[in-house]
């Protein structure tokens, strides 16, 4: 039997594959223990990318509005291990529940991240909330190709 979080892990994989291959990016996935998920041909360079998936948007904090939550320095079942500086070059932060997939260069600084669904959390009477936040309109695609 495949455990639900092969599943999860799975879909987010394949989720990512079919994002690129719409772009025309050439990528494949890679075997397991290799410390990147996925390696894609952008504009001649082969870029290492780290799938996290999430099944679904999450509370946190007390906020009564969701955000898309992931780990980001450890990995394995357990969250085992961490990352070394240089295994990858981007994450491919993906919702399974909105079918959404967003990019972030691997920062070294960062243990976890919390992304706001701008659509839910935008609220003009309390828009001070969100000044500081960090929306999934920021974490895009052609961001990513922008970098090359």
């Amino acid at each position: 039997m495949i455990s639900k979080e092969l599943q999860i892990w799975r879909a987010g994989e394949y989720l990512v594959l079919s994002d690129l291959l719409q772009n025309w990016i050439q990528c494949y996935d890679t075997a397991q223990g290799v410390e990147y998920d996925i390696i894609a041909d952008i504009k001649w360079n082969l870029v290492r990318i780290q799938v996290k998936t999430t099944s679904k948007t999450v509370l946190r904090w007390g906020n009564k509005k969701p955000v898309y939550f992931f780990h980001t320095k450890r990995a394995g079942k357990g969250w085992s291990r961490f990352y070394s500086d240089n295994a990858f070059d981007y994450f491919a932060l993906v919702c399974l529940e909105d079918k959404k997939v967003m990019y972030m260069k691997h920062n070294k600084g960062f243990s976890s991240i919390s992304i706001r669904p701008r659509e839910s959390w935008f609220d003009r009477k309390n828009y001070w909330v969100c000044k500081k936040s960090v929306f999934d309109d920021e974490f895009t695609i052609q961001n990513m190709l922008n970098d090359f």
